[in-house]
């Protein structure tokens, strides 16, 4: 009935359209049945919306309540009535589209849809260009649309190199429709296409004719006016709202121009209830990203507390890339108390449960790489494995530098490495166990990770799911759910591998598993607060709106880079463009702004080292900055509380002599390690706690130093005639020492040859000191002695050389030589080889210098230092070793009454020893 159709122009800032649409609706009469009542909403939320304006117009009576939905919604529900196919998701398409892009498949018969195609994300983007061609031309074929792109090329001069990956995308198009018709399917987009043959349908009778609102559209696609077109033709009276404002007019002319062409329409204007618009723009900035969703926290807080809002639910906070802003937005609310529902929701994909499961995906096609299959091994979520293996396996991954391999991991739990005594581990026979068992079940996966099919895929790792308890206890609600939504996936999987035949490597099955994880989502009940993102906004009137991040840039938003079509293409075929999409940002920005009834916008002066400018929507606004006082967080509410700095709890560590448990002689590098840092020395050696670390993919420091001092140990204590006798025996020596070493084939080749080249330096060094007339005489000798009364001390000397009655002692270091004599008789250096000399001296030794021979620099730094004068070839007279050995006891017995006093204070010997050190967040030293 072409008189009922009536059009209402409402201006911008009348914020009670749907009220008025439902009242005019019902006003013939129909309590309590409005169920013959059909609105449509071009969002969820505005739909979503609908449902409470029109409870609150009831005013609690009984009533069957209008249907309030989206067109998709509304297809989706016809084809549930009417239809017969199964429907195939949105996200299966792109691996329809994947198998049917190979050359071979455009020319083929449709048997052969198992054969390898385009890549998966060339098929997303295929996926989502066909949709935008299905949306604007419902009614064109493959044939129709390659006809249509031809002329469109031809007139626009687009060269071929871009016109044919449309084309192929075009071709590829008509194989899918052939393949899904030939297997009963239809897919979303369809729904939409059919939908008006079931509105015919279902409103056949005249006594069926529904009452039709079309609220808040503004260019609906063609799919959805096919729609739109067969309900007003059945429908009994029809009400449309359509914005008025002359700014608009041309983005708003298409849709106007339709609703014209389909029915003769009489048009009103709602001029009601209007606000001041002259009323100026108002916006607040804020420090950074953080600083501004707590300063809409602390508003939204305030206005609740103070009673301004009665009701959480009539605030809408928007952003316009909701994405980056959900995480911020999620704990900063929590962290103040202000419920949130948030519209983006975690995908399945991005939970924990699956992202762990990723990791077995990732450890079986990669041959189990440490950090991968260590996630996975000590996942909560797989409840089956044992539990020993769970609480052990992060602590030996971290020390076990396992690179990859089955194999690597057995023979390491089994017998650990060079750094970890695994027989020190009371569990290892169940750890191994157990890993054991994972590698059994493991097993039928690994078997077909080089190529089977997407069904195969599906059946095996179902099982294995179930076989390790994933993703935990069904008794759990929440589990319970993942659980249902996971075996759904893998049955739409096995659905779409039945379909399609052929073979996938396991990486190519993980990548489809995580594309569906990803488009699925747990359903979640709203409360409080409602976060949105721009785009899912449009036509809402809320009585509170907080618009955050409106920097320039982030709106209005770039759009998306098209890699198929250029701008001047899409505008030809009437599909999204730049010029378009701008206007369409502008206009939901001031439809938003100015019908809502109370605006808080806001935007971030910086984000990290990044600044920013205000949208160009804010020009012409005022800038204002917001003072919230007496509203804090928990967080801030105790720290404000707090009476005491940290540094006042960080107390140094002073011990009773009795509590000590010291040994009846003292190691000599303690006695370094003590001068150091007590606080240290105390942590480390007498309490023996050391911080966990990732073992890197090397050689550990002190493993490479005890393999270098056995090499040295058994190489230079005897004599040699030449380079080639000194190089003959270092090929067996350096076997000799590597073969008893737990350490890969590629480390021990690495030592091997990287010493053999240092061959004739060293050669040249020794040379230098046999020279001199000083043969090596022992080698790793253990010593002790009392060198001040009542102070046992013992060590290790690498290495003793004789000349005559003299000694000279050497300590080999792997790193660079730092011995320091000026700073040696300061206190600045460590005591070792002066102490190493007193030993040596109280049992008659006569020991003439010490030196520490660097085998980075292959140099030696001798103590007391040679000293030449110019021209003379003798050196000059310097102090003697026994006045660095006077200096050293001293410092000896001040170090060690310390101990025995039970003084741990950190106060190091140089402050470069903190820099790296694990102590330094808690160290007073450090901290004052």
């Amino acid at each position: 009935m072409d008189d009922m159709v009536t059009l209402f122009h409402v201006p911008l800032g009348y914020r009670h359209t749907t009220q008025f649409l439902f009242k005019r609706a019902i006003r013939r009469g129909s309590h309590p049945d409005y169920s013959s009542i059909l609105y449509l909403a071009p969002t969820s939320f505005k739909a979503d919306d609908a449902q409470k304006i029109f409870h609150e117009l009831q005013d609690g009576k009984c009533y069957v309540p209008p249907e309030c939905t989206t067109i998709p919604r509304f297809a989706r529900r016809m084809f549930a009535t009417y239809g017969k196919e199964r429907v195939l998701s949105r996200a299966l398409v792109p691996f329809v589209l994947s198998r049917l892009s190979g050359p071979e498949r455009l020319e083929g018969p449709a048997e052969q849809a198992g054969a390898k195609g385009k890549g998966f994300g060339f098929s997303r983007l295929s996926a989502g260009f066909i949709r935008d061609l299905k949306q604007r031309f419902p009614d064109h074929d493959s044939a129709a649309l390659q006809a249509l792109c031809a002329g469109m090329f031809a007139s626009l001069d687009i060269p071929e190199a871009v016109t044919r990956v449309v084309t192929e995308i075009i071709g590829t198009y008509g194989a899918y429709r052939e393949f899904v018709g030939s297997n009963g399917l239809v897919d979303e987009d369809d729904l939409l296409v059919r939908c008006p043959g079931y509105v015919a349908q279902k409103y056949a009778a005249p006594g069926d004719r529904c009452t039709l609102i079309l609220d808040g559209f503004y260019d609906p696609s063609g799919a959805e006016r096919s729609i739109i077109k067969a309900l007003i033709l059945h429908a009994g009276e029809v009400l449309v709202s359509l914005p008025s404002e002359p700014p608009f007019s041309d983005l708003l002319k298409e849709y106007r121009d339709f609703l014209r062409d389909t029915s003769t329409l009489r048009e009103e204007r709602l001029d009601k209830e209007v606000p001041d618009r002259s009323q100026p723009l108002r916006y607040y900035t804020y420090a950074d990203v953080e600083e501004e969703v707590e300063g809409m926290a602390r508003s939204i807080k305030s206005s609740f507390v103070s009673g301004k809002i009665k009701r959480l639910e009539e605030i809408t906070v928007v952003f316009p890339d909701l994405r980056s802003y959900a995480p911020m937005v999620d704990r900063i609310f929590r962290r103040y108390g202000v419920p949130a529902s948030i519209s983006v929701r975690k995908s399945l994909g991005e939970m924990r449960p699956f992202l762990d499961l990723f990791c077995l995906l990732r450890s079986v096609a990669e041959g189990y790489p440490r950090l991968h299959f260590s996630q996975f091994l000590s996942s909560p979520y797989f409840t089956a494995l044992p539990e020993t293996m769970r609480a052990w396996i992060a602590p030996l991954s971290l020390q076990s530098g396992i690179v990859a391999g089955k194999e690597a991991w057995l023979e390491f739990i089994a017998e650990g490495s060079e750094t970890l005594d695994m027989n020190r581990v009371p569990e290892r026979a169940e750890i191994e166990k157990g890993m054991k068992r994972v590698f059994r079940k493991l097993s039928p996966l690994e078997e077909i990770r080089d190529g089977a099919s997407l069904a195969r895929y599906a059946e095996v790792l179902g099982t294995l799911a179930d076989d390790l308890g994933f993703p935990g206890p069904r008794t759990d609600a929440t589990t319970k759910a993942l659980s249902e939504a996971f075996n759904e996936i893998l049955d739409q999987i096995a659905f779409i591998g039945a379909l399609t035949p052929g073979s996938v490597t396991l990486p190519e099955f993980e990548e489809a598993l995580r594309h569906l994880l990803r488009t699925a989502f747990l359903d979640s009940e709203e409360q409080g607060v409602r976060v949105i993102g721009f785009p899912d906004a449009a036509g809402l009137s809320p009585r509170y709106l907080y618009f955050g991040g409106l920097a320039d840039g982030a709106l209005p938003q770039r759009q998306e880079m098209d890699y198929l079509l250029p701008d001047s293409a899409k505008r030809r075929l009437g599909l999204m463009h730049l010029e378009k999409f701008s206007s369409l940002q502008k206009y939901l920005f001031t439809c938003l702004v100015k019908n809502c009834g109370r605006h808080h916008l806001s935007y971030p002066l910086m984000d990290g080292d990044t600044l920013f400018l205000p949208s160009s929507f804010l020009y012409g606004g005022e800038e204002l900055r917001e003072r919230i006082p007496g509203i804090f967080s928990q967080e801030e509410y105790l720290v404000a509380k707090g009476n005491e700095p940290l540094l006042r709890q960080m107390d140094e560590i002073e011990l009773l002599p009795a509590l000590l448990r010291l040994p009846s002689s003292l190691r000599v590098t303690d006695v370094d390690a003590y001068r150091a840092c007590p606080r240290r020395f105390f942590i480390e050696k007498i309490l023996q706690l050391t911080p966990s670390g990732i073992k890197e993919y090397e050689i550990e420091a002190a493993t490479l130093g005890t393999v270098i001092h056995k090499i040295m140990e058994r190489l230079m204590k005897e004599s040699f005639g030449g380079l080639d006798e000194l190089h003959r025996r270092a090929e067996g020596v350096v076997g000799e020492v590597l073969h008893e070493k737990k350490m890969g084939l590629y480390w021990k080749g690495l030592i091997k040859d990287t010493f053999i080249e240092m061959l004739p330096e060293l050669y040249d060094r020794e040379l230098d000191i046999r020279g001199e007339g000083y043969i090596s005489s022992e080698v790793e000798k253990n010593i002790s002695g009392e060198p001040v009364k009542g102070i046992k001390l013992r060590g290790k000397i690498d290495r003793i050389d004789r000349l005559g009655d003299e000694v000279q002692l050497i300590d080999y270091k792997t790193g660079t030589a730092g011995l320091n004599c000026t700073q040696a008789l300061s206190g600045n250096e460590d005591l070792q080889l002066f102490l190493y000399a007193a030993i040596l001296k109280s049992h008659g030794y006569h020991v003439s210098r010490v030196g520490i021979y660097s085998l980075k620099d292959i140099t030696v730094k001798w103590c007391p230092p040679k000293r030449r004068g110019r021209g003379k070839g003798k050196e000059e007279p310097g102090r003697h070793l026994d006045d660095y050995i006077s200096a050293s006891l001293q410092f000896l017995e001040s170090a060690v009454a310390r101990i025995r006093k039970g003084d741990f204070r950190a106060k190091p010997m140089n402050d470069y020893v903190c820099w790296n050190c694990h102590e330094y967040a808690f160290c007073p030293y450090i901290q004052q």
